[in-house]
């Protein structure tokens, strides 16, 4: 007992200093206000929204009805969930929503660098992982997506790559229920954060499975069959409910026909990973001098050790090496027909690899522990850059705006409307006086009942009534009249629901339910989220078990 709290101090020693170090990065999101950058206040908005459907018990959340103007449009059934999830469990604790956004961001680069030190820490020490975890997060384009891009769901990203590949190697080096289990949670978080990401880190992480068995046992086959199949089989199964309708209905928004940006001017040149400028109006993609140099020193290093200790730092150097060069050159024009397969040809910006290669980047490091002259070199290069780092970790300037703002402005939070259902052709302007309209014919509407995702009504016609619901038409949406399904007509420029009805009373019921499509993701996410609790009931009942 006395060795393990003494082993707990010697942790908690290491995590202080990543904490303290993380100061200059995270010290701006403790400001008063809101920070300006590229996509920050669209969280905000959305955050606002996700708190509307699930206070609607719109569960999962994947219609936006307020935003778009009010008309609405699928906003969650393609934009990744699980950090407006984060930013909804603050928020509900009583936090306000700029306040529980800012609370993501920050935790994003404690929790980043935390779980960085144990991944460096459990393939080479302590040392090692905190000199991983420091340049983690002092990483340029860390710091890019935090105050210049705004990008949230990359910020949360950063936090998994580590844990997937600590859990990873846990399963490996202690194969048991409870280690399947948090892999596969992981696993699962990572493509609800974000699905671009969790895509291009999928055959990265495969290869890494294989370099993690070899490093500890021989029985590569008992261990993908018996424990990383299953992982990854549960953990598309537990975010099955999200990415099989973002793949299989993508065809009905506007991304499925105009892409979000032209890739060829997307790729970047060898020189823009050394000499990329600083800019809040565009990101930068350099990888930082610190970084370079500590990488050229783990490299000169890596060739100049002829007899590492054990087979898992040369296992680790060849894998994170390779890793490397992959990346760079996928980022780069010569990767052009790679961008032109199945699932990558949807990808718009090759650049999506900058949070993985500072990732790989940054687990090479543990080899600088390694020789006594590089450990020296990069603490004084880590104590520089400590007092550097603040020239960039800030945002261009802060908004003095309140929660309010963000919970009225029904933008669609998206910088092309490429999450525009196909059916509109012309965009609502302004958002609509009432939800429903008498487009042609006499009568009165009655009692209107709305929410995020249903509307309800009476209708008194005097005439055949031609009657207009200002929601934009999405597969999944269904009309009721006096129990009768009717189908709207959406053919208007504005892809507005219309449907006719003869003289008399009616009551109107409109729903946006699940296509079959979601249906049956949502019923392997169920089951799978069962399967997941009763694998996590036997574990903890073990627990309880060893402990009386």
């Amino acid at each position: 007992m006395e060795l393990i709290f003494k082993l707990q101090q010697k942790t908690l020693f290491w995590i202080l200093i990543i904490l303290f170090a993380s100061l200059p990065i995270i010290l701006p999101l403790t400001q008063n206000g809101y920070f300006q950058s590229q996509d920050g206040q669209w969280a905000v908005i959305r955050l606002a929204e996700m708190n509307r459907e699930v206070k609607d018990m719109q569960i999962p959340p994947r219609w936006s009805d307020f935003l778009n103007h009010g008309v609405g449009y699928p906003l969650f059934q393609f934009t990744y969930p699980f950090p407006y999830y984060i930013g909804e469990i603050i928020h509900i604790f009583g936090a306000g929503l700029i306040d529980s956004v800012k609370t993501v961001f920050l935790l994003s680069v404690v929790l980043s660098g935390i779980f960085m030190f144990y991944l460096g820490k459990k393939i080479n020490g302590s040392l090692a992982g905190t000199i991983a975890a420091i340049l983690y997060i002092y990483a340029p384009f860390h710091i890019v997506d935090l105050y210049v891009r705004g990008s949230i769901g990359e910020s949360v990203a950063f936090v998994l790559f580590p844990l997937i590949f600590l859990l990873t190697l846990n399963l490996v080096t202690s194969p048991k229920l409870s280690n399947i289990l948090l892999l596969s949670l992981s696993f699962s978080a990572l493509v609800l954060t974000h699905n671009i990401l969790a895509l291009l880190f999928f055959p990265f992480w495969i290869a890494f499975i294989f370099v993690a068995v070899r490093m500890y046992s021989e029985d590569l086959k008992h261990y993908i069959l018996s424990y990383f199949l299953p992982s990854i089989l549960l953990g598309l199964g537990l975010s099955a409910y999200f990415w099989i309708p973002a793949i299989l209905e993508k065809k009905y928004i506007a991304l499925s026909i105009i892409p979000l940006a032209d890739k060829t001017a997307n790729f970047l040149n060898l020189s823009s990973f050394i000499n990329s400028p600083w800019s809040y109006n565009s990101p930068s993609f350099q990888l930082g001098w610190v970084h370079l140099t500590l990488f050229i020193v783990e490299i000169v290093i890596f060739f100049l050790l002829k007899g590492l200790e054990g087979k898992k730092l040369i296992y680790i150097g060849i894998y994170t090496a390779i890793s490397i060069l992959v990346a760079i050159f996928m980022m780069t024009p010569l990767s052009i027909l790679i961008w032109k397969l199945p699932l990558l040809s949807s990808i718009d910006f090759p650049w999506r690899l900058m949070p993985l290669l500072v990732f790989f980047m940054s687990i090479q490091s543990v080899y600088l522990v390694e020789k006594k002259a590089a450990r020296i070199f990069t603490l004084i290069l880590l104590i520089l850059s400590f007092f550097l780092v603040g020239n960039f970790a800030r945002p261009v300037s802060y908004i003095s705006t309140n929660d309010s703002y963000y919970e009225t402005n029904d933008a669609t939070t998206t910088s092309a409307d490429e999450l525009m259902p196909v059916f509109v052709r012309e965009k609502t302007a302004n958002r609509p006086q009432n939800k429903v309209d008498i487009l042609i014919g006499n009568g009165n509407i009655n009692n209107p009942i709305y929410n995020s995702f249903s509307l309800r009504f009476d209708a008194d016609l005097k005439s055949q009534t031609k009657i207009g619901i200002n929601t934009v038409y999405f597969p999944g949406w269904v009309i009721y009249s006096n129990g009768q399904k009717i189908d709207p007509d959406y053919s208007n420029s504005h892809g507005l629901m219309t449907f006719d009805l003869p003289p008399g009373n009616f009551q109107i019921n409109a729903q946006f339910t699940r296509t079959p499509v979601r249906l049956y993701a949502d019923i392997i996410s169920l089951v799978s989220i069962i399967l997941a609790s009763g694998m996590g009931l036997y574990t903890l009942a073990i627990v309880l078990k060893r402990r009386i």
